[in-house]
């Protein structure tokens, strides 16, 4: 009984730790996607006015330094600025996949009037560096899972055990002692009395 307790205690822990563990994972990337684009969205506030100045002037210098800020910082795949006037520069992360689908469009508005876009800052994420900071993330978070359900399951076995499995045992070998004829009772400990097993 006790074997068979246990490695039905197993079975459930490792099938809860695999289920548990595929949905962090789809959690974790979801969330670090949106962190991501968050986290990009910001940059490019940053470097907007830069951005802004180099496609109204058509300054390749100038547009070349907001674009490799940009790509200084490792959530950035590529970065493209294009301009009315001609400008047209792109930098790209070497070995990295595109991600085209998933770039976030900012159009660029002239720095003397509001109503006139001259260009547009297009950047895509860097989607090895997502699937990266997302296995890290569920990784950890299914190690703090497994780490409670093997306890839990530590704990459950031990009440089982002095709960169940050890008076059962013990009322086993008591019953083997007894010789047929002979008037024996069985002992139970205290704290059973009151339940089936003491019953």
């Amino acid at each position: 009984l006790q074997t068979y307790l246990g490695l039905l205690a197993a079975v459930v822990t490792l099938v809860l730790a695999t289920i548990s563990g595929m949905l962090i994972f789809h959690l974790q990337t979801a969330k670090s996607e949106e962190e991501s684009r968050a986290l990009i969205k910001s940059l490019m506030a940053t470097v907007y006015n830069t951005a802004a100045i180099a496609t109204f002037a058509n300054n390749q210098q100038i547009g070349q330094d907001a674009i490799d800020g940009l790509l200084k910082n490792e959530v950035v795949q590529r970065a493209e600025l294009t301009g009315n006037r001609g400008i047209s520069i792109v930098s790209e992360r070497p070995g990295g996949q595109q991600n085209a689908q998933n770039a976030l469009v900012e159009p660029i508005r002239s720095p003397f009037s509001e109503d006139e876009v001259v260009g547009e800052l297009r950047v895509e994420p860097n989607r090895d560096w997502i699937a990266k900071k997302a296995r890290e993330s569920a990784l950890t978070m299914v190690a703090w899972m497994a780490g409670l359900i093997v306890i839990t399951t530590i704990i459950f076995m031990f009440i089982i055990r002095r709960t169940l499995t050890d008076p059962l045992v013990n009322a086993a070998r008591q019953l083997g002692k007894i010789v047929p004829g002979q008037s024996a009772q069985l002992k139970t400990p205290d704290h059973l009395e009151k339940n089936e097993v003491g019953a």
